[in-house]
């Protein structure tokens, strides 16, 4: 069923709906609505016009209601995570930094999923550090939980709720989710509901110790009610809360772990030599220490040194390689040439406002000089494996992208995106005091931005004289056609400006970015790509005025004492 197309989907529940209330009419009932009912003022006699007014208004109102609770990057996450007892409400899988959590959630999932019962239902949600906010949140967790219901039977129906369809149009908060989900558990009949949590220790603290309070009291109705409930958690050795009704298992004592790394290993290590393989698999293994993303970054490693040879420098290397994951990425750091797009790759992962599409985070780090891009990266020319290429050899192989129809740039492991943010960067600029570090990123961010608007798109954009308004056909035409020319050109019209602030509230002076500006060229570009009328600049706009619209209130001071 979750396989199929939303419209698909949709349909169905109308047919099944437009059948329930056909059943009442054939009855010799009539079906008047009142304001505790489904449809409000809603009159349905059974009659051709009847039933496709109501098909209508049920695929709108679930679509509607659908739309509130989704976001961009909801499966983001589990999409990217590579596959390989019920006297408990819970089951708490912990393991260290890498062990390999979230692919055996993944595993587990799918296998239950393969192989569950007819009226078993099961969902998931893998918390993501390395996302946009709500993917890291219990706010994100219960509308993908919801969303996920919502499209399942039997709570299709519950979509239709005049109270749920009013909080969509509101807005959704932690109260309304949390009483939305406690009403799908406990108030609708189903079979046994599994939910897979992955990545608890990639939520905030304070939001994990609220979330598994209302578990555990949620499990208390649960069993008032006799529900069927089971919740299987993952996280680090942290956060340092527990749980009642839980088991709980440490996955790199599992028996069968050593397995999976045995099996990664034979996979991966492409060595002809079945005795060399098997003698380095060993010094892995034992290295390791039940690490599984240890063995993932140092395979890469053997393998260069394989193909570089001798066969004596190829043994040293896991000998030589420290067992604690941030000393091994230092040692990555200092191994073999660095690419001078390292650095700003690395402040983009960690500082911008969002992360970043593929093309986007090209241009972002190609943008570092001040230098024109040239037409060799004109928009047209560069594909997909180009990109992928550079971004691979800047990163060192420490940046992947999510899957999905808009993938996203990401560190290949949390603790990749924690080592750089504690340390790792700020090693690599010699730099010890971390807001001197936020200071310094931002403003070569937003240098970043003002290159590629002003050497990459200044050239080659056309701005209309008296630009469409935002809204208009012209309007949209102008905004598909922008974005389709400069992919970069969206995030860095804002970005210029956002990170410009923060850099200045970092402590990093903006006064010569602030008087030497072009505002005007920048207003131009962004009335380009602006989808709200009001927010569209006139030619009078001042600069305080563009800086206000923008939230920049600490660089906002200086465009009152520029006089504009």
């Amino acid at each position: 069923m979750a396989d199929e197309p939303p419209a698909k989907r949709h349909k169905a529940l109308a047919d099944s709906l437009v059948r329930y209330y056909d059943n009442i009419t054939a009855d010799g009932h009539t079906h008047q609505h009142n304001g505790d009912q489904i449809f409000q003022g809603t009159v349905y006699m059974g009659s051709s016009d009847g039933r496709t007014m109501l098909r209508k208004e049920i695929e709108e109102r679930l679509q509607s209601l659908l739309d509130s609770l989704s976001f961009e990057q909801m499966d983001a996450r589990s999409l990217t995570i590579e596959t390989s007892v019920r006297a408990y409400f819970f089951l708490w899988l912990r393991g260290k930094a890498g062990a390999g959590k979230s692919t055996l959630m993944r595993y587990i999932q799918d296998e239950h999923l393969q192989n569950k019962n007819e009226n078993e239902h099961v969902f998931s949600y893998f918390f993501h550090a390395r996302g946009e906010d709500l993917e890291k949140s219990q706010v994100g967790m219960f509308r993908s939980l919801i969303h996920q219901m919502l499209q399942q039977e039997p709570w299709r129906l519950a979509a239709l709720d005049p109270r749920r369809t009013a909080q969509s149009r509101q807005g959704w908060n932690i109260n309304s989710l949390q009483d939305f989900f406690r009403a799908l558990v406990l108030k609708t009949a189903s079979g046994p509901l599994t939910y897979y949590i992955d990545a608890l220790d990639e939520c905030p603290e304070h939001e994990v110790i609220d979330m598994l309070k209302y578990f555990e009291n949620l499990c208390d109705d649960c069993v008032e009610k006799s529900r069927g409930v089971s919740i299987c958690l993952s996280s680090r050795h942290y956060p340092g809360v527990d749980i009642k009704y839980r088991e709980s298992l440490t996955l790199e004592k599992q028996a069968g772990h050593a397995d999976d790394i045995t099996k990664y290993i034979e996979r991966h290590l492409e060595i002809p030599s079945r005795k060399v393989k098997n003698e380095l698999a060993g010094q892995m293994k034992q290295k390791a220490q039940g690490v599984f993303f240890w063995v993932v970054l140092v395979i890469p490693l053997l393998l260069k040194a394989y193909r570089e040879g001798p066969i004596p420098h190829v043994r040293e290397v896991p000998r030589k390689m420290p067992h604690e994951l941030t000393e091994l990425l230092k040692e990555i750091m200092i191994r073999g040439s660095t690419s001078r797009y390292l650095v700003p790759l690395l402040q983009w992962l960690l500082f911008s406002s969002r992360p970043l599409k593929r093309a986007e985070l090209y241009y972002a780090v190609r943008s570092t000089e001040s230098s024109p891009i040239g037409d060799v990266d004109c928009e047209d020319i560069v594909d997909t494996q180009m990109m992928n290429s550079f971004i691979l050899e800047a990163s060192k192989g420490l940046v992947e992208f999510t899957k999905g129809k808009q993938a996203r740039a990401q560190f290949i492991h949390e603790s990749v995106r924690t080592y750089f943010a504690v340390e790792g960067l700020a090693s690599q600029l010699n730099i010890r005091d971390p807001t001197k570090l936020m200071g310094c990123s931002h403003a070569q961010l937003s240098r970043c931005c003002e290159n590629y608007l002003m050497t990459h798109v200044q050239p080659r954009f056309h701005a209309p004289a008296t630009p469409p308004k935002a809204r208009s056909t012209e309007g949209r035409a102008l905004l598909r056609k922008t974005v389709s020319d400069f992919s970069f050109m969206e995030y860095a019209v804002q970005g210029v400006l956002v990170h410009a602030d923060k850099a200045q509230a970092s402590g990093e002076p903006q006064s010569l970015f602030v008087q030497k500006f072009d505002f005007d060229t920048r207003a131009s570009m962004s009335n380009s790509i602006e989808e709200r009328n009001y927010r569209q600049f006139s030619q009078t706009a001042s600069t305080a005025y563009m800086l206000a619209m923008n939230g920049c209130s600490d660089l906002l001071g200086f465009g009152f004492a520029g006089g504009v």
